[in-house]
């Protein structure tokens, strides 16, 4: 039976003086809880888009019986600051660099003030589970669930060389199509064209790639059986050694962290070979799931995993 919750909205001030909005889900009950949770978003461009996930997280902690919340960083979301401008990849590489990490660690000691609760759990996803992990080293923080963490630095390696990536780029798009406002967009000249042109391009040179090894296969170049030849090795991963430091550093503490990645995610492969130079890491990748677990069958997986991580930290503790 899930307990009845309510919202409310706070705000608090940065080190450098801007206002943070966030919101908090108290469960509604007289006993007391020991135990909350904050969830960590990573570059949030507003409450009812990606926080989509955050509030989901959130309101089912509550539900749960625990307090919760999510916090906007200065210059990200509801929160005062000039939003960073630059390139999907240098945003992704500002959080990276543990930017929100501050921002995060006072927002922390606020939800503890205000839900009365001792110790906390964060619950982090994309460049927020970075964050998350960044922070756990400065707070005290008893673990962090960590959803669809990316382990490459940025600009180690283009996006679109990933094929599982172009494709689900080239899905969206296509998605779009159906919508008259996106051909108004189109029309309007407001459409990111040098994207477009760029999965574009890396499709032709995909199939011309291949058209080419059947051309080798049959003038016999390349072993026979083989459809295609070999496409050019990608650039060697580079794992995010400030991740790794974190990590370490975590478990050197008795801190415990878990990561839930789905199987549909564009880094899938990279996190896989994350855990091949990184074993022991406690992990699970779910079947069937993209990486923002949009879908109400990864929905439920994810559930589940939320429930094994509360019961993990929470132990006997009411």
């Amino acid at each position: 039976m899930s307990t009845p919750f309510s919202t409310e909205l706070f705000r608090l001030k940065s080190q450098h003086g801007d206002t943070m909005k966030g919101v908090l889900f108290l469960p509604e009950t007289s006993a007391p809880r020991s135990l909350g949770f904050m969830y960590v978003p990573g570059i949030v461009l507003g409450a009812t888009a990606m926080h989509r996930l955050g509030i989901d997280v959130a309101a089912y902690l509550a539900q749960a019986g625990y307090p919760s919340c999510l916090v906007d960083p200065t210059r990200v979301g509801d929160s005062e600051g000039e939003y960073p401008a630059g390139t999907h990849r240098e945003l992704s590489g500002w959080v990276e660099g543990g930017h929100l990490v501050d921002d995060t660690v006072r927002a922390l000691t606020e939800f503890r003030r205000l839900s009365q609760v001792e110790s906390v759990a964060l619950i982090g996803h994309c460049g927020g589970a970075l964050t998350a992990t960044y922070a756990l080293a400065r707070a005290r923080v008893e673990a962090a669930l960590l959803l669809s963490p990316p382990t490459v630095s940025m600009g180690t390696r283009d996006e679109y060389t990933r094929e599982m990536a172009v494709n689900q780029h080239i899905g969206l798009y296509l998605a779009k199509l159906k919508h008259i406002d996106a051909w108004r967009r189109i029309l309007a000249g407001q459409s990111d064209y040098r994207t477009i042109l760029k999965l574009a391009r890396c499709r032709v040179e995909r199939a011309a790639r291949g058209l080419a090894g059947r051309l080798r296969t049959w003038l016999g170049n390349v072993a026979p059986g083989s459809r295609d030849a070999p496409e050019p090795s990608s650039p060697p991963r580079r794992f995010n050694p400030t991740l790794i430091e974190a990590l370490t550093a975590a478990q050197c503490d008795g801190k415990w962290v878990r990561v839930v990645f789905g199987d549909r995610d564009p880094d899938v492969e990279d996190f896989r070979a994350f855990l091949e130079e990184h074993p022991g890491l406690s992990h699970v990748i779910l079947p069937e799931t993209s990486h923002g677990f949009v879908t109400e069958a990864s929905l439920g997986l994810l559930w589940r995993e939320i429930d094994a991580f509360v019961a993990t930290v929470a132990g006997d503790r009411p």
